[in-house]
């Protein structure tokens, strides 16, 4: 009996030890993708979105493109309807510039958030967003970030094909308010 327990401690001390490589490893690869994103480089997307506002889910496209971390230019491309207004969102999406136009969604969430916002929601998290968990989920790498505090807070989750963002959900006090299909992902440097 005491050789087992000489055995099994020193073995289950190892699990433990090595379980936790794989979470620090999944987080160093989101870390990199960040620290590649913080360069001086630029990101240019398309977002398919549906956002859910209880009663009604509105589904629209839009073409992004910005600095991470700083103000996204957002163009809407479908519905047909929309297509081509375009706004600048600040990091935080306090301020929504129009040029021309002014298109009203609603704001979702209590308020925190709106579907315009959401590519400055992404840029935000893949730059400076807590990461509260990442792993992989059925062949991709999904990386969940944790947004503002308390009431406010958002869930983010990232999916990502190698380091290419395809897929993103943002969910309040546990309800998913807006999805994302991302394609088109390029990484440019200035």
């Amino acid at each position: 009996m005491r050789r087992l327990a000489r055995t099994a401690v020193p073995m289950m001390l190892a699990f433990v030890l090595l379980s936790g490589c794989g979470d620090k490893s999944d987080k160093q690869t989101a870390l990199d993708f960040r620290t590649k994103l913080l360069g001086d480089s630029t990101v240019s997307y398309t977002a398919e979105i549906s956002a859910d506002y209880g009663d009604r889910v509105y589904a629209f496209t839009l073409n992004a493109s910005g600095a991470p971390g700083g103000e996204t230019d957002v163009t809407v491309a479908a519905p047909e309807e929309i297509a081509g207004i375009a706004a600048t969102v600040d990091a935080d999406c306090v301020h929504v510039r129009y040029p021309d136009v002014s298109l009203e969604f609603g704001t979702m969430a209590d308020g925190f958030v709106a579907p315009i916002c959401l590519p400055s929601i992404l840029n935000a998290c893949w730059t400076s967003g807590y990461i509260d968990s990442s792993g992989e989920d059925d062949g991709k790498w999904l990386v969940a970030y944790r947004k503002g505090y308390e009431a406010e807070e958002l869930l983010v989750r990232c999916w990502f094909d190698e380091q290419i963002p395809v897929y993103a959900e943002i969910s309040y006090q546990g309800d998913i308010v807006l999805t994302a299909d991302l394609s088109n992902f390029l990484e440019e440097t200035m």
